[in-house]
């Protein structure tokens, strides 16, 4: 799912996209991954960026916020979550 969501999102198919993140999101939750997981936030992280090409600024800001401080909390403040998160927004 993240990587079909990651591919849309490349190729400017950002409903398909969100669709495959959110899949690929519900997956992890049902694995019962913590909401600081790496790839939990990763999944997040792409599911933000599609949201935000899609034209939902608001909700992907706020995506992306809320995955840079759980990162940030769980990895410190050097780790690549962070710091793709900084690049993102």
């Amino acid at each position: 799912g993240n990587n079909l969501c990651d591919a849309e999102t490349g190729m400017g198919r950002y409903a398909s996209a969100i669709a495959h993140c959110e899949a690929a999101l519900a997956l992890l939750v049902t694995e019962g991954r913590p909401d600081t997981d790496p790839e939990r936030l990763l999944v997040e992280s792409n599911l933000a960026r599609a949201l935000g090409h899609g034209g939902s600024a608001r909700e992907a800001l706020r995506r992306f916020v809320s995955v840079r401080e759980r990162a940030a909390a769980s990895q410190g403040e050097a780790a690549f979550p962070v710091t793709l998160q900084d690049f993102r927004t």
